[in-house]
């Protein structure tokens, strides 16, 4: 019996000590402990907001480098191009860019979220200039290539803006998918031969021909700033960096780099400035009321 009772009693105590480790943070919490609380915001709700006009500038440059494969990607048919680029050099490499578009925008003026679209045209040129690594009686061998294409494209960047400083001006953060197509490209293509000791061309043939089709898309980071006058007035200027790639018709993909800035006149609907969120509300917490379970009974 004396056993019995010590089990009994060391059962006890075992249960005893397991149910305050649980209900001990309930017993003791203070009853007038505070939170934070954030009132909702409202729904999102976009407004028109304004629309410009743009003109981009900047580089655009594939990743090889502008170089024959590229060219006979684009022209493979057309133009007596040759397998012996291997042994010319290459001395100059002059790639240039431009692009104007419109644009149109969608607004939270609570969140400081911005929507915009836009519709844009854009014109690249490349070019590439050889020369040979070997001379045959006093005469030197070169090749000279240039390429011009038209791009239409449709875009859509999704920005954040600061609120407003010194009452007209405010920064912006975002990102920018671009989609682009070009039906096709002009390339000339021009082969001579010069004769240093008689110091004139002596060879010269001229050939132009139409590239095929390619699609472009580029992910871009932007950012930049803008100004508002007189509430419907202002201008943007953004600095845009990314990566993208050229697909042509029947080729494979060709990557593409791009840094450009791009400036920009605008026409705003309204004006807002941005108010800072709610500040959070102190309100105590309320602890439920702790539940006590009989303690059960050891069996023998």
């Amino acid at each position: 019996m004396a056993l019995g009772k010590a089990l009994y009693i060391a059962g006890l105590l075992l249960w005893a000590s397991c149910a305050m480790a649980q209900t001990r943070g309930r017993f003791d919490a203070p009853q007038d402990s505070m939170r934070d609380s954030f009132p909702p915001l409202p729904p999102r709700s976009f407004h028109w907001h304004d629309f410009r006009v743009s003109f981009t500038n900047g580089n655009v440059q594939f990743f090889q480098g502008y170089d024959a494969r590229i060219l006979y990607a684009d022209a493979r048919s057309g133009l007596p191009i040759y397998p012996d680029w291997g042994f010319y050099s290459r001395t100059t490499v002059i790639p240039t860019f431009f692009q104007v578009g419109a644009h149109a925008s969608v607004v939270d003026t609570v969140r400081g979220l911005k929507l915009r679209l836009s519709g844009n045209y854009s014109r690249r040129s490349d070019s590439m200039d050889y020369t040979s690594d070997f001379v045959i009686n006093d005469t030197v061998y070169g090749r000279f290539a240039s390429e011009s294409g038209s791009f239409g494209s449709v875009a859509v960047a999704a920005l954040k803006q600061s609120r407003k400083v010194l009452g007209c001006l405010r920064f912006h953060g975002g990102a920018e998918l671009e989609l682009g197509l070009s039906p096709r490209s002009r390339i000339a293509f021009v082969e001579y031969a010069f004769d240093y000791g008689a110091e004139q061309i002596v060879a010269y043939n001229e050939f132009r021909a139409f590239g095929k089709p390619r699609f472009t898309g580029y992910a871009t980071a932007i950012l930049g700033m803008e100004a508002v006058f007189f509430k419907h007035f202002g201008f943007t200027a953004e600095v845009k960096s990314g990566l993208g790639a050229q697909l042509v018709v029947k080729e494979r993909a060709f990557g593409m780099g791009r840094t450009t800035y791009h400036l920009a006149l605008n026409y705003y609907l309204f004006d807002y400035q941005r108010r800072p969120l709610p500040k959070p509300i102190r309100v105590p917490i309320i602890y439920p009321e702790p539940t006590r379970e009989s303690p059960p009974t050891p069996g023998f």
